[in-house]
Parts: structure tokens; C-alpha cells; sequence
């Protein structure tokens, strides 16, 4: 049997539950947060933070043992979350001040009228070509996919449709010249993609870290990692407030921002504190973690890097109308 890990690498369906963020944001966008204030340099501001147990967190986790959110006068707490989903609901209804969510998710409950807006990098793709990612396409041995274009005509498993993993794959086969719209993508949870490989119930899978390093030890084949395809520097992930919040508390998300952004540079630089601190809140094995991809983290949330998302999922019809991203980024607007 194949080895489970508590939480997989990237929320799992919290595109499908977008809708029903509509509905709550109705209900509880008014509410206000129960712990952020203004706070002077010696009198720290509380922040509560949602956070998936997805590897690209590491960096906010490595940032409080190192001192970097006291130093910024956030008297941070951090809060496990299940999916991005729950994390924009618990916004919402003033339960967290941030949150950690998939910037696909995030855009999603946007487009939707859900009111809450980026205030820190997640993770992105790398500007630097030389920089591995985290996770790919995965095939059998001796599938005759050897390129994204490839997989026009097969059957590909993402952890969510409408998902980040979905979308940089339909942009991957078209770029590389293949049709997106003959492949077939289908739902299947990282930790259950190997074993549909094998079994043969998919022809590929697109999978993260440590599941795609598992897969590929296992005898499966890399065909690249689709995220590339998004664009240099895109952003993958990110922490999300309310826009209410955002007024309210300018000083607070500026000095959360200004955190994580150190946060995420220390990161970058030191793989080994890294690795070192995601068995802790992911539960995936010392052993793995020391084999698997690293995400890049995003120390600063660029207009362009979420704005080059939005147009792509206009594109590919994950909503219907374009979004300025000017005006989903706190302060940007």
C-alpha cells in the first residue's frame, strides 16, 4: 500500500467550495477581526493566521522560530486549516486576520465577490531558469508520453479541478503545441495518484512534493512540471485578508507583509533550516523531506505575478471576466 501523509502538498477540492464562500462573505463580511490593532513598535499587533500544512508554509513557520515577526512587532499566532476555502470562511467571520491560500482559489472566490485581497507571497515560480520546482508530471516507464503535448488524448489526474495543477497544464500542452482541449483531467488526491498510475487508471499525474519525488522512486517517469508554464516569477500561493481588514488595519498587514517578506528571503537562502522545520507542522518523514523539491518563496507579492494568473484563467475559463490585480493586492491599489 502506498505511504499516506497527513496533509497533501496543495489544498485539496477547495476550488468546488468557492460558491459557497459567497454566500458566508455575505453574511459575515462585515464583522470585524477580534485581535488586530494598531500597535506602536513596543506594543506588538496580534495577527491570527490560517495556515494549510502545504511545504510552501514553511517559510512563515521558520520566520516566527526566527524571530522575524517579533522583530516587525506582530505578536503572531498561527492556526491549521484544512483547505483555502476554510481559510477565506474563517476570514470572513473574523475568526483569522490572514490567511494561506492557492492563488487560484484565492481569484476564484475574488471573481466571485468574495471581498479579501493578497498581503504576502506564498510561493512563485522561480525567475531563475536554474531553480528546480517541487513537483511535475508523472508517467509510467514505458508510456509513450514524452512531452506535454503528449498528453492530448490521455487521461491526466490533478489533486483538484480548477486547480493550480489543473491550469498550468492546459497552458503546458498548448505552449508545447498539443491540444488541451483532448485531454482528459480527473480528480485524484496526491497521495492516491501513484497507485491510479500503476493501477493504470490514469495515464499521467501531476503531483507535488514529497508525492512526486515518491512517485518518480517508485518507477515513474518525469515529463516536466506544468507550474513553469504559468510564467517566471507567477504566484502560486499567498497569504489573503479581507479588504475590510485591510482599512481597518493598514499597520498590521504592512507589518505582516514586511515579516514574511523577510520571512520568505531567509527561506530561499537556507534549504537546510527549511527542511528542518516541515516534518514539524506536515508530518511528512525527516528522510523524505531530505529528498524532495523545495518551493521558491515569494518574499513580495508583484501586481504582474498575480495579474499574469488572472489573464490565464480567463483564458482557460476558470471565471469569466478579467480582475485588475492593482486592486486585489493590499496596498497596491
Amino acid at each position: 500500500m502506498a505511504q499516506r501523509f497527513r496533509v497533501p502538498a496543495r489544498p485539496r477540492r477547495a476550488a468546488r467550495c468557492v460558491g459557497l464562500l459567497v454566500a458566508v462573505s455575505l453574511l459575515a463580511a462585515c464583522g470585524t477581526s477580534r485581535s488586530a490593532e494598531s500597535a506602536s513598535p513596543d506594543d506588538p499587533v496580534k495577527v491570527k493566521v490560517g495556515v494549510v500544512p502545504a511545504t510552501p508554509a514553511a517559510a512563515i513557520y521558520l520566520g516566527e522560530e526566527k524571530g522575524f515577526f517579533t522583530d516587525a512587532g506582530v505578536d503572531l499566532k498561527t492556526s491549521p486549516a484544512q483547505t483555502g476555502a476554510a481559510v477565506v470562511a474563517s476570514l470572513l467571520n473574523g475568526e483569522l486576520d490572514s490567511g494561506y491560500i492557492s492563488s487560484v482559489v484565492a481569484v476564484q472566490a475574488m471573481a466571485k465577490g468574495v471581498p479579501i485581497q493578497f498581503a504576502a507571497g506564498g510561493d512563485s515560480v522561480p525567475t531563475d531558469p536554474s531553480r528546480k520546482m517541487y513537483g511535475g508530471v508523472v508517467v509510467s516507464e514505458d508510456s509513450p508520453v514524452r512531452a506535454p503535448e503528449d498528453l492530448a488524448g490521455r487521461t491526466v489526474a490533478v489533486n483538484a479541478l480548477q486547480g493550480v495543477d489543473h491550469l498550468s497544464a492546459l497552458v503546458a500542452v498548448d505552449e508545447a503545441g498539443g491540444d488541451s482541449a483532448k485531454v482528459k483531467f480527473v480528480e485524484v488526491p496526491y497521495p492516491e495518484q501513484a497507485s491510479a498510475l500503476r493501477a493504470g487508471r490514469v495515464d499521467a499525474i501531476i503531483a507535488s512534493d514529497p508525492f512526486y519525488s515518491k512517485a518518480l522512486k517508485e518507477g515513474g517517469r518525469s515529463v516536466g512540471d506544468p507550474l513553469e508554464a504559468l510564467g517566471r516569477g507567477a504566484l502560486i500561493s499567498g497569504y489573503v485578508v479581507t479588504k475590510q481588514y485591510a482599512t481597518k488595519h493598514p499597520d498590521a498587514v504592512e507589518r505582516f507583509a514586511a515579516a514574511m517578506s523577510r520571512s520568505s528571503k531567509h527561506a530561499n537562502k537556507h534549504a537546510d533550516e527549511v527542511r528542518r522545520t516541515i516534518p514539524a507542522f506536515t508530518e511528512i518523514p525527516e528522510a523524505t523531506v531530505a529528498e524532495m523539491g523545495l518551493p521558491t518563496f515569494a518574499p513580495k507579492v508583484e501586481v504582474r505575478a498575480v495579474q499574469t494568473v488572472i489573464d490565464l484563467m480567463v483564458t482557460y475559463k476558470f471565471i469569466d471576466k478579467p480582475i485588475d490585480a492593482q486592486q486585489v493586492v493590499a496596498g497596491a491599489g
